[in-house]
């Protein structure tokens, strides 16, 4: 299970009291690729409309999500599979996925994915869902990455039913698996250390982590430490109140 943590952004601007320089935040972890609940890695060459689902941890199918293998032909590449040949890779039309070799999948539960690939420097994995592109992903590095290198730009929120689409134009890189974590109203325990530099009276300061979906905000202590449970697969917003 997972929580996005968004805990190295906030400065002394994020602040009312002026007497205070500088404050960071350490989380106890950082998130890894280990955290998914669920996992399909292309180890297998598929033919086009192929069907596949995803495993849990002790490698037991589950009905959490359907992957379809769109085409083109595929080939092995690396541990991955990848476009055949340079007419396999997808086109698109009206800026979305048209044709060629692509990942198709519908969960059946809202959560959070990652489509592990390789990006070359500057290029962009799109995802289309329900037939409109609403997403870009760009590996903004200067050599080629797996996606599984920054987990937090290339995780993405999907919805119970959707149909979704993964490919990237111009780029013949292989796919090596797709991640899933489900939604979950369950808590966790998110705590760290609070790095302080300043002279202000700290007396009864709180830190306030907002969903950024909504619903009431979750106060906590403010001191070297911190620790709040907050819900599962949520991004927080994080403050401080004096």
């Amino acid at each position: 299970m997972r929580i996005k943590k968004l805990l190295s952004f906030l400065t002394a601007s994020a602040v009312v009291a002026s007497t205070m320089t500088a404050f960071t935040f350490t989380a106890d972890a950082a998130n890894a690729i280990t955290d998914f609940s669920y996992k399909l890695l292309f180890t297998t060459v598929p033919t086009a409309g192929d069907t596949a689902k995803l495993a849990d941890a002790e490698g037991k199918e589950a009905d959490v999500m359907t992957v379809t293998y769109l085409g083109g032909t595929w080939k092995a590449s690396g541990n991955g599979i990848a476009p055949n040949a340079n007419a396999d890779r997808p086109t698109v039309s009206n800026g979305a996925y048209l044709a060629g070799c692509a990942i198709q999948f519908v969960p059946e539960v809202n959560g959070e994915v990652l489509v592990d690939r390789k990006l070359g420097s500057g290029k962009a994995m799109k995802v289309d869902e329900n037939g409109k592109n609403t997403l870009t992903l760009t590996n903004s590095t200067s050599g080629s990455i797996s996606t599984q290198a920054d987990i937090e730009t290339f995780t993405f929120d999907v919805e119970k039913g959707n149909t979704y689409i993964a490919y990237a134009t111009g780029t013949g890189d292989p796919f090596y698996g797709i991640y899933f974590e489900p939604a979950s109203s369950s808590t966790h325990t998110l705590s760290g250390a609070v790095n302080y530099t300043g002279s202000a009276d700290t007396t009864g300061w709180k830190l306030v982590f907002a969903d950024t979906k909504g619903g009431e905000p979750i106060q906590g202590d403010f001191g070297t430490e911190y620790s709040v449970d907050a819900t599962q697969n949520r991004t927080y917003d994080i403050t401080l109140v004096d």
